[in-house]
């Protein structure tokens, strides 16, 4: 009798854990999975001081900005957690 009870125990437990994974995206999750993205990023090619602007969600996915003193940088975060690097380059003053 016990035994049988482990397991329903079991795929409760796992069942409430998949459904904090299904739910949707929210800004605090998209920043800290731009943060990381950039970083890989910026370990390949030094990006300078980096300071968020802003984030802000587009239809399904967060478009999440920083300023660097070269540079814009964007990172777009999908729903399902893929993300995108896009580089602006400041114009010099001439």
């Amino acid at each position: 009798m016990r035994g049988a009870r482990l397991p329903a125990i079991a795929l409760i437990a796992l069942g409430i854990m998949l459904s904090g994974c299904a739910g949707p995206m929210g800004q605090r999750e998209a920043t800290a999975r731009a943060n990381r993205s950039l970083s890989e990023f910026c370990r390949a090619k030094p990006c300078g001081a980096l300071r968020m602007l802003k984030a802000q969600k587009l239809k399904d996915r967060w478009m999440v900005d920083y300023d660097a003193p070269g540079a814009l940088y964007t990172v777009a975060v999908n729903r399902s957690g893929a993300t995108d690097v896009s580089v602006w380059t400041k114009n010099q003053a001439r």
